[in-house]
Parts: structure tokens; sequence; C-alpha cells
């Protein structure tokens, strides 16, 4: 779904800059076609740029994630063989 947010705020960024260039004469913005072709390069452009960033962040965060779990598995079998080894009294 959030890659439907990058369309539209691409596509009006694009609308609101050809505007400026053109003199707000937007009637020509609807008739030409390299202005939509500008919009969907641009859309894909940044839908693979945060791609890759939002895929290279969940493997980090799923990498920390593995990371912590082992060191929690590790303290708590350090505590169970320390425990082992206590006098009953």
């Amino acid at each position: 779904m959030k890659h439907i947010y990058f369309f539209i705020g691409t596509t009006i960024i694009t609308y609101i800059l050809i505007s400026l260039v053109t003199l707000d004469l937007m009637w020509y913005v609807h008739k030409a076609l390299w202005i939509w072709i500008a919009v969907i390069s641009l859309f894909l452009g940044l839908g693979c740029h945060f791609y890759v960033n939002l895929a290279y962040e969940k493997n980090k965060d799923l990498s920390n994630q593995l990371d912590v779990m082992v060191s929690q598995c590790q303290r708590m079998n350090a505590g169970k063989i320390r425990m082992s080894f206590k006098k009953k009294e």
C-alpha cells in the first residue's frame, strides 16, 4: 500500500512543477505524453530506491533480533548450569 503514496506524491509534485513551468496552462499537461512518461519513470525510480532501503532495514532488524535471542539463550543456559552446581542445603 505504501507504493501508492509514492505515486500520488510524485504525481502531485510533477503537476505543481509543470504548472509553474507552463505558467499554469494545465490543459497542455493533460495533452502531453512526455509528462506522464516522466511521472511514471520518477515513480519507478523512487519505488526502487525505497524498496531497496526498506528491504535492507528489515534484514538489519531481523539480524539484531536474532543476536538478542542468541545472547538471551546463552545467559539462560549459563544460569541453569550455575544452578545445577549449587550445593543443596
